[in-house]
């Protein structure tokens, strides 16, 4: 704060005919920060990825910050999930989650085929920090690669016994289902 104090003297045939006064204060208010709103998507053990199994539950965790102001920032943030890796369409949005120390975790969510992408927007506090948001955090989805082999009860018959064919599929998930279909060759 600045203090402008500025006197005013006139003098007459008797001495000082007049003493006027004038002050003024002259506030200077700070402009408001743009925090920093970094967001990483991290899986349900808390591993920061980029990339997972379809099916995969991940989350996004943002944190806000300042380098240069003195208190960190409060507030809300909401989180804006898209159904594709490019933040684009229309978002799955998670609005006014409260941040604590800087931070917040959004809800769970599944990963698709397709992948998903997060963008986070700070809501902004008071005078003292704007509103921000996140670069886009893509995931992309990758694939199960399971293998099938088959092996056959015997491998040395002869004509007219009956073989069993045993599948063993490998690599798959618990929720793994479907058909086999087989084909049986009268040659090797």
């Amino acid at each position: 704060m600045k203090l402008q104090t500025r006197l005013f003297l006139a003098s007459g045939a008797v001495g000082v005919v007049a003493l006027a006064g004038m002050a003024s204060l002259t506030a200077f208010a700070a402009a408001a920060v743009t925090p920093t709103v970094t967001t990483v998507v991290q899986n349900s053990s808390n591993s920061t990825l980029t990339s997972a199994l379809v099916g995969t539950s991940v989350h996004a965790v943002v944190t806000v910050a300042s380098s240069t102001a003195t208190t960190s920032p409060t507030g809300t943030v909401d989180f804006n999930l898209y159904s594709n890796q490019t933040c684009s369409g229309t978002p799955l949005t998670q609005s006014a989650v409260v941040l604590v120390n800087g931070s917040a975790s959004s809800s769970n969510a599944t990963l698709a085929a397709g992948g998903l992408s997060y963008q986070v927007h700070y809501n902004g506090q008071d005078t003292t920090y704007n509103a921000a948001n996140s670069v886009c955090m893509p995931v992309s989805a990758t694939q199960f690669a399971p293998a099938l082999s088959l092996s056959l009860s015997n491998s040395n018959v002869l004509a007219g016994s009956v073989v069993n064919a045993i599948p063993n599929l490998t690599g798959e998930t618990a929720g793994a289902d479907g058909t086999l279909q087989y084909r049986v060759y009268t040659n090797n």
